[in-house]
């Protein structure tokens, strides 16, 4: 029998989590996609509004395909997250091109210079969560460690 069935709180518990994690990246995203539109909305948008919440909707939308995959690959290659990251910066460059085309921004000149300011941008974001989870995870293991000292100590 599954650990989940024997503790239903905790498989609660663990979805409250994973939901708590996407309302981050979906925020997150759709502020990133609107930073990088920013720039691009002056010289293409007539509506400043408009420009920015297709730039909001194109970060989610590449935020929330990125981070399911980077989630994907890193709990299928544990020890290279190198192919994670990979996949990360061919979802957003591919994203940002996608939606920079449904968006009418076709000038390549201008194609580069979005994508490159959305793979900065948000590699640099990925890098700085990523590099977060690593710093809980350890101080989550040390945790663990010394309670399961002080148990060994008691005898129990």
């Amino acid at each position: 029998m599954s650990k989940r069935l024997k503790n239903p709180s905790a498989f609660r518990g663990r979805v409250y989590e994973e939901l708590k994690e996407y309302l981050f990246t979906i925020i997150i995203s759709g502020l990133l996609g609107a930073l990088v539109a920013l720039p691009f909305i002056f010289s293409f948008e007539d509506n400043l509004v408009l420009g920015l919440v297709k730039g909001c909707l194109a970060g989610v939308v590449i935020g929330l395909i990125s981070r399911t995959a980077f989630v994907i690959i890193l709990r299928t290659v544990h020890s290279y997250p190198f192919w994670a990251f990979l996949c990360i910066f061919f979802t957003i460059g591919s994203g940002t091109l996608a939606s920079s085309y449904l968006f009418g921004l076709t000038e390549v000149f201008f194609l580069f210079l979005i994508i490159g300011l959305a793979e900065v941008v948000g590699l640099g974001v990925t890098f700085l969560i990523y590099r977060y989870s690593l710093y809980l995870n350890s101080k989550l293991r040390t945790v663990q460690e010394k309670i399961q000292v002080e148990l060994n100590k008691n005898g129990t």
